[in-house]
């Protein structure tokens, strides 16, 4: 299988990582190339857990060799689930690590600020601000469907790490008391969108996403 091929912008590979599942959104620059939701079967196993959580970054970084890995630094609550999370963002970490690929993690908090300068923001309104960017997301906007809802908020949840992740890159490069070889318009502005290939998952026992099956198959690319 290709990998996606390297181009001017940078290849980001943004996960919002969970216990049940993993939003996966793929940017090139600003442009969304390709989203999905990693489903992880019986995820109160830690062990079972661990194992898929383990393979599916294993076939991520080798699929889209991103020049940028952005992940979501979770809160910690004095949970359970919460402490199995805080294991699984530190083993994705280290396998980004292991792969000598560019780490970058920011916390919700700083995704909120950020991108809409308000981190008192809630997930629907990254959710609208994504969607609104990313048209072809609209779709997956499911307010007041509680499991699709939730569901696809990891989906817009990465995509707003890319997002903020390209900007902070950005104004490294080019600060603003330095002329740019192009000016690059603010994280509002409307922007030429690639039109990404997602995986489409399967509901399983009619209970809804939830039941929908693991990552198995290609991601979208361009050649």
């Amino acid at each position: 299988m290709k990998k996606l091929m390297h181009k001017i912008e940078p290849i980001m590979l943004c996960l919002d990582p969970g216990t049940r599942e993993m939003g996966v959104a793929v940017l090139e620059g600003r442009d969304l190339v390709d989203y999905h939701v990693v489903t992880f079967r019986n995820g109160r196993k830690p062990r079972e857990l661990l194992n898929q959580n383990h393979q599916a970054i294993l076939t991520l970084l080798d699929r889209v060799h991103p020049d940028v890995v952005v992940i979501e630094r979770p809160f910690f609550a004095k949970t359970k689930r919460s402490a199995l999370l805080v294991f699984l963002v530190q083993e994705l970490k280290r396998q980004v690590r292991l792969g000598r690929f560019q780490l970058v993690e920011y916390s919700p908090l700083e995704v909120r600020e950020r991108l809409l300068g308000d981190r008192r923001a809630t997930k629907r309104d990254i959710a609208r601000h994504v969607g609104r960017r990313f048209s072809q997301l609209g779709q997956h906007l499911h307010f007041g469907e509680f499991w699709k809802e939730k569901y696809w908020s990891h989906v817009f949840d990465a995509v707003a790490l890319g997002l903020v992740a390209f900007e902070r890159r950005s104004t490294q490069i080019h600060p603003p008391n330095q002329p740019a070889s192009h000016v690059r318009k603010p994280m509002g502005s409307p922007t030429h969108q690639k039109t990404p290939r997602h995986h489409k998952t399967t509901s399983g026992s009619g209970r809804g996403p939830r039941d929908s099956a693991p990552y198995s198959g290609h991601l979208g690319r361009r050649l």
